[in-house]
């Protein structure tokens, strides 16, 4: 997991936006440098130009459990 890219957004939701897309991709970055610093860095970005399609929020489950031990 820690080395494997996590799903798209969009390729789950299309209705997600490209900035969303982005925003999500900056706060999951594998880089720890290139994500956001804080939590209120990126609350502010989202307000600022990140749009949430319908303000729902969406819950991605992976088809597997994932094992933390290893």
């Amino acid at each position: 997991v820690i080395r494997e890219a996590i799903p798209r957004a969009q390729d789950i939701n299309p209705s997600i936006s490209k900035k969303m897309q982005e925003l999500l991709e900056r706060a999951t970055d594998k880089n720890m440098l290139k994500r956001f610093q804080t939590c209120s860095e990126f609350k502010r970005a989202i307000e600022g130009g990140g749009t949430i399609h319908d303000r729902k929020i969406i819950t991605i489950t992976p088809e597997k459990k994932l094992n933390p031990m290893k």
